[in-house]
């Protein structure tokens, strides 16, 4: 939409509370055009505000407001008919956020012909230009041809499913783990280990607490997210912090779990949990909300382990025979030094010549 400031949005402001004068203020403006460095004269502007003005979007906000009052009208003298009507009385008609407005009708011609005469009158009375070319239409429950023939009646594009909606993907079927990828991919842009490199682990922790977890806070106050997304995040996360210091991969250190805190025997070992043929924890006291959640998962992931005849012993998982090598790494890490010099003695010899 352009604007266009007239006696119609002085009404609009008006009705929100703003005085005569301060309508009239809205109304123009005072500008001076400078010439080689001189300043010229003040002349008040014949209409509207100039680009860029601060109050700008509020007076948007104000006439914008004019046309969900003329969609509330049309929809209780019948005019349009909105959506879901037997579960709110007499059926929602628009969604409006700010400047982003969805209007929902039932796909009639006489209401989809009404809905356009409507948004033709509130175009000559606020001053604004509609961009039916940037706008789509969707529609649910129709033929591919049906479908084109109404977004041909509005004169606007026909959309699909899924579209995002204040950062919201909005879909006519169940939202998938596909749905989400332009959530991952911010929280995935945003922690590009490389732009840690020359942050603290104090700081990148500050980073991923304050920024990194709080990136997909608004979608999850609307909707739930699955484990698999979580699990998605939480790896990014886990990338940002604990691979940023250089190219070489690290391990990912894991809290232990809280109930190792409340454990009646810190010191049980393994074969004594799993003794009656079921996994038996020991607890100190009773379990929270959260903690019975916790004891539940961890339950859940014993279940598929197995216990072998013996005494318990540690491995080194990471080395096949079992057991950690001292030697093993010194050996690795003379392999890459050696390497990192022959590197540098090719990279010299090529400035020499």
């Amino acid at each position: 939409m352009t604007e266009s400031i007239g006696p119609f949005s002085g009404r609009c402001s008006s009705g929100r509370g703003l005085t005569q004068d301060g309508s009239t203020g809205c109304l123009g403006g005072q500008t001076a055009i400078t010439i080689n460095g001189e300043v010229g004269n003040y002349f008040r502007n014949g209409r509207g505000v100039h680009q860029g003005d601060p109050l700008s979007p509020l007076l948007f906000d104000f006439v914008d407001e004019a046309l969900a009052a003329i969609l509330d009208k049309a929809l209780a003298a019948g005019h349009i008919e909105g959506v879901i009507p037997h579960i709110i009385p007499g059926g929602v008609s628009h969604f409006q956020y700010a400047d982003d407005t969805i209007i929902m009708i039932q796909p009639e011609d006489l209401a989809i012909s009404n809905l356009k005469f409507l948004l033709l009158c509130f175009e000559n009375m606020s001053g604004l230009r509609i961009n039916f070319h940037k706008s789509e239409v969707m529609v649910m429950g129709t033929s591919d041809l049906e479908k084109q023939r109404i977004a041909k009646m509005l004169n606007c594009k026909q959309g699909s499913f899924p579209f995002t909606y204040l950062g919201l993907p909005i879909s006519d079927h169940a939202i998938t783990a596909a749905d989400w990828g332009p959530l991952i991919a911010k929280v995935a842009k945003r922690a590009d280990p490389w732009t840690g490199k020359f942050m603290s682990s104090a700081a990148r922790l500050i980073l991923v607490n304050a920024c990194l977890s709080s990136l997909p806070l608004h979608t999850m106050g609307v909707c739930m997210l699955g484990d698999g997304i979580h699990d998605v995040l939480r790896k990014h996360r886990a990338e940002f912090f604990w691979e940023a210091n250089g190219p070489k991969k690290k391990y990912h250190w894991v809290r232990l779990p809280a109930l190792f805190a409340i454990t009646a025997d810190p010191e049980a070992s393994v074969a004594q949990a799993a003794a009656n043929g079921f996994w038996d924890i020991p607890l100190r006291r009773e379990l929270g909300r959260l903690e019975h959640r916790e004891l539940t998962d961890i339950q859940r992931d014993l279940q598929t382990v197995g216990l072998r005849a013996g005494q318990d012993t540690i491995r080194w998982s990471l080395e096949p025979s079992g057991e950690f090598s001292v030697a093993r790494r010194q050996d690795r890490e003379a392999v890459e030094l050696t390497i990192g010099r022959l590197r540098e003695l090719h990279a010299s010899s090529r400035m020499q010549t």
